[in-house]
């Protein structure tokens, strides 16, 4: 199974070849048992990732390098929603000011 889905994936470009090997072993191998079994271990309702077929297939399709464009997580999934998230950078700056203030009302 493995040597089939290497020679499967010799026509995708490299993000896209990342993207198929980790969905065919580690995503269903590894993250979906994993997640729920755990959940389940532990009475926790867990959502996995919604995997339809068409979907997936179409993922395939867009390009790799239209995939990493953007400096945001999940650009294209937002940008095919138009969403726009605020800079990560304020958000950042905003927690360590925070943990700084923490920091110094427990050393006074």
């Amino acid at each position: 199974m493995l040597q089939e889905s290497i020679t499967h994936s010799q026509s995708l470009d490299p993000v896209n070849r990342v993207s198929y090997l980790e969905s065919c072993f580690y995503m269903r191998n590894t993250l979906l048992r994993d997640s729920d079994f755990m959940s389940m271990a532990h009475g926790v309702e867990l959502r996995v990732p919604f995997l339809d077929r068409s979907l997936v297939e179409a993922c395939f399709r867009i390009p790799g390098n239209e995939k990493l464009q953007g400096n945001s997580p999940k650009g294209l999934l937002l940008a095919s929603l138009g969403v726009e998230l605020r800079e990560t950078s304020s958000i950042a700056r905003n927690a360590a000011s925070l943990c700084r203030l923490s920091a110094g009302s427990a050393e006074t």
